[in-house]
């Protein structure tokens, strides 16, 4: 039980490290900011109203929640391997190894 636990909670770890490296590691956001740059007027003089902003404020956070992954699935195995490593017994320490 306590080695399910230990598997469960490092793979977990693995996981989440894996996701987070490969993230960092690429340009993942670069076409979100140029796709974003290209949805802007090229007339210098043009004014935007507060909606206007607003609008593209929130579509630039959504395209940018969209590019990192998911962490339930490795936090929930990490929970996992946690509460079974908190829940099985451990073996008795024997007394003649002084």
């Amino acid at each position: 039980m306590r080695k399910l636990g230990f598997i469960l909670l490092f793979s977990g770890f693995a996981w989440l490290t894996f996701q987070q490296f490969e993230n960092f590691m690429r340009a993942g956001l670069r076409h979100v900011g140029l796709s974003q740059y290209a949805k802007l007027s090229a007339d210098p003089n043009h004014k935007y109203t507060e909606q206007d902003v607003r609008t593209h404020i929130r579509e630039t956070a959504l395209a940018v929640n969209e590019q990192f992954p998911v962490v339930l699935a490795p936090g929930f195995t990490m929970l996992a391997g946690g509460l079974l490593l908190a829940l099985a017994k451990r073996r008795p320490q024997s007394q003649d190894a002084a």
